[in-house]
C-alpha cells in the first residue's frame, strides 16, 4: 500500500502544476499502470482521500466572501475556500485534458484517464468566521475589508495576533475535518492566479447544460417505486440540516435519500459534536449505506453537504432540480459537486413543468409554486407521509396536500421555521395524536428554529418530535411550542410539555423512523 501511494504521489502530488506530460514516458507508464492494476478499491478510495487532503493542507489558502448572517448578537461569515493546487486540480479534471491525453497516449486503452478519475473526488472546503456584534467590532471591520468579490489569502496562525481574526475550516473529502484557527487577511488574488483558481466553473459558467446523455428521471422514479406498497424513512439526525435514509420493500429493497445534507456552517447541532457525526451519520450511513439513487429537493449546502463524505458520489442516479453553475448564488463547492455529477452522466433530466412532476402508485414527486429556490424545491408523497423539503406551506401545489385523504406523517419543512399557511394545507393530516410531526432541527437557535408556529399547530392533536432537544431563546420572551414551559436553557430532552392539543414527545438522541404502509 505505502509503495503504491509513493509511486502514484511522486507523479501527481509533488507538482505545483499537474504535468500529464510526467505520464508519457514508457518506463513512467508502465510504473504507474502496474501500481493500480494491484490495488483494491478500498486502497484506491484511501489514496483519492490523501491526494485532495495534500493538495489542501498547509497549502496557501484563498478566500471568497459566500454570506453574512446576523442574529441575536453574534455576526456569522461564511466563505469559499481554494488553494491553487485544488484548483488546478479541478481545472485539469473539468477541462478534460486527461482524456484527451489519455487517447493519445494509448496507455492500457484508459489507464492514464482512470488514475486522474480514481483520485478525483468533489471536496468541500468552506471556512466559518464568528464574532460577537458588540465585542468584536474591530475584528468585524478587519473581516470587512477582505470582502470584495475576489479571492482574498490568508495567513494562518494557531494562537490570536493584533489583526486576527478566529475562523473555523470545514474540509470534506472523507474524513470530514473541522479545524479552528487564527487568521489574517494578506494578499488579494493575482489576475494571472484568478482563472487558475476559478478555472472549475469556466467550462459550465453561464451555461444551460445539455441533459443529453444523463439518466432519464421518469425511469429511474418507476424503477424505485414501481409495484410498491410499503416505505420507510429515517430522518437523520444531523442537526440544523435535512437528510433522511429511505427504502421501499417488495419483490426487492429499494434503498435511496430525500436530500444529504449536514450544517453549513460546520457545528453539528446535535449536542453530541463531530464523533457523533463521524461515528454515526458519516460511517452509519453515507458510507455504507450505498443506495442506487438520491432524491435532491434543492441544491442548498444544508441539503447536500453530506455527499462529500460518500465513497462515491456518482454511484447513484441523483434526481434533482436544474443544476446552474453560478458564482454569484453558490458556494464553489455546491458547483463542484453538481458539475462532477453531470461530468459523470448521474444527473438526471427532469422536466418540472407539471405537478406532480411523476407520479407511481401511491408515490409522487411534486415542486413547490413560489419564487425562492426554498419554495420551488422538489417534494416527495411516500404513501402518506409527505417530505415537503424546504418549501413553505403556502406554495405548496394544490395536490400535494389533497383534502379528500388525509396523511399521517409530516416531515415538518425548513427545519421548524416561521411558517404561514394561509391556506390551511396542514389540515391534509390526520387531526389524531397518531398523526407524526418530525421537526428536523438543531440543538441550538441560531436560526430562529423551530419556531412558535401557533398558528398552526393550536387547536391540532399531532405528536411533535424534534430531532435534537431544544433550547429556549433568551430574547424571546412566549418561546415556542417547544419551550414555552421551559425555564431559559433548560432543554427538553427528557420532557414532554402540552400546549393546546399538540404534544411534545420525548427526545432521545435517535433519528426517528416512520414505517407507511
Amino acid at each position: 500500500m505505502n509503495e503504491n501511494y509513493k509511486v502514484i504521489n511522486e507523479y501527481i502530488l509533488t507538482n505545483e502544476k499537474l504535468d500529464i506530460e510526467r505520464l508519457t514516458v514508457s518506463k513512467e507508464k508502465s510504473e504507474i499502470a502496474e501500481q493500480l492494476e494491484s490495488l483494491s478499491n478500498e486502497e484506491l478510495l484511501e489514496i483519492r482521500s490523501k491526494v485532495i487532503h495534500q493538495l489542501f493542507h498547509n497549502r496557501k489558502k484563498y478566500l471568497r466572501f459566500n454570506r453574512r448572517e446576523v442574529e441575536e448578537g453574534r455576526v456569522i461569515y461564511i466563505f469559499s475556500v481554494l488553494t491553487a493546487q485544488l484548483a488546478d486540480f479541478d481545472r485539469t479534471y473539468f477541462e478534460g485534458k486527461f482524456r484527451v491525453e489519455a487517447e493519445e497516449i494509448s496507455l492500457y486503452d484508459d489507464t492514464v484517464e482512470r488514475v486522474i478519475d480514481t483520485l478525483y473526488k468533489p471536496y468541500y472546503c468552506e471556512a466559518v468566521i464568528e464574532l460577537n456584534e458588540y465585542e468584536d467590532r474591530e475584528k468585524g471591520r478587519i473581516i470587512e475589508e477582505g470582502i470584495n468579490g475576489e479571492w482574498n489569502s490568508i495567513r494562518e496562525y494557531d494562537e490570536p495576533t493584533n489583526n486576527s481574526f478566529p475562523i473555523t475550516i470545514h474540509f470534506g473529502a472523507s474524513p470530514f475535518m473541522i479545524k479552528k484557527m487564527h487568521a489574517e487577511w494578506y494578499t488579494a488574488l493575482e489576475e494571472k492566479d484568478k482563472k487558475q483558481v476559478e478555472s472549475i466553473l469556466d467550462k459550465y459558467e453561464g451555461k444551460d447544460l445539455n441533459y443529453i446523455g444523463q439518466p432519464d428521471g421518469k425511469a429511474q422514479f418507476d424503477g424505485l417505486f414501481q409495484n410498491v406498497t410499503e416505505s420507510n424513512v429515517h430522518v437523520l439526525r444531523v442537526g440544523q440540516a435535512s437528510a433522511n435514509y429511505c427504502f421501499t420493500t417488495n419483490t426487492k429493497t429499494h434503498k435511496y435519500y430525500f436530500d444529504v445534507g449536514l450544517p453549513t456552517d460546520g457545528n453539528m447541532l446535535t449536542g453530541d459534536g463531530l464523533k457523533f457525526l463521524e461515528d454515526k451519520i458519516v460511517k452509519g450511513y453515507f458510507e455504507i449505506a450505498e443506495p442506487e439513487t438520491v432524491i435532491l429537493s434543492h441544491w442548498h449546502s444544508d441539503h447536500v453537504k453530506g455527499a462529500f463524505t460518500m465513497k462515491d458520489v456518482a454511484a447513484m442516479v441523483w434526481l434533482a432540480p436544474v443544476f446552474k453553475v453560478s458564482r454569484t448564488t453558490n458556494p464553489e463547492s455546491v458547483n463542484r459537486l453538481g458539475s462532477y455529477i453531470y461530468s459523470k452522466k448521474k444527473l438526471a433530466s427532469i422536466q418540472a413543468n407539471q405537478n406532480p412532476i411523476y407520479t407511481c402508485g401511491v408515490f409522487a414527486l411534486y415542486h413547490g409554486v413560489g419564487s425562492k429556490l426554498n419554495d420551488k424545491c422538489f417534494m416527495l408523497q411516500l404513501n402518506s407521509t409527505l417530505l415537503p423539503g424546504d418549501c413553505q406551506f403556502d406554495f405548496w401545489p394544490q395536490g400535494f396536500a389533497k383534502t379528500k385523504f388525509k396523511y399521517k406523517n409530516l416531515v415538518f419543512p425548513h427545519h421548524g421555521a416561521d411558517m404561514k399557511d394561509i391556506n390551511n394545507r396542514i389540515d391534509c393530516l390526520q387531526n389524531s395524536c397518531d398523526t407524526k410531526v418530525i421537526i428536523p432541527t438543531g440543538y441550538n437557535l441560531r436560526y430562529g428554529h423551530p419556531a412558535d408556529n401557533s398558528n398552526i399547530f393550536n387547536g391540532k392533536n399531532y405528536t411533535v418530535f424534534p430531532t435534537n432537544p431544544i433550547n429556549k431563546k433568551n430574547n424571546n420572551a412566549s418561546g415556542s411550542i417547544f419551550t414555552n414551559y421551559f425555564n431559559l436553557c433548560v432543554d427538553a430532552r427528557s420532557d414532554s410539555v402540552h400546549r393546546t392539543n399538540t404534544f411534545l414527545t420525548k427526545t432521545e438522541n435517535k433519528e426517528f423512523s416512520i414505517h407507511d404502509k
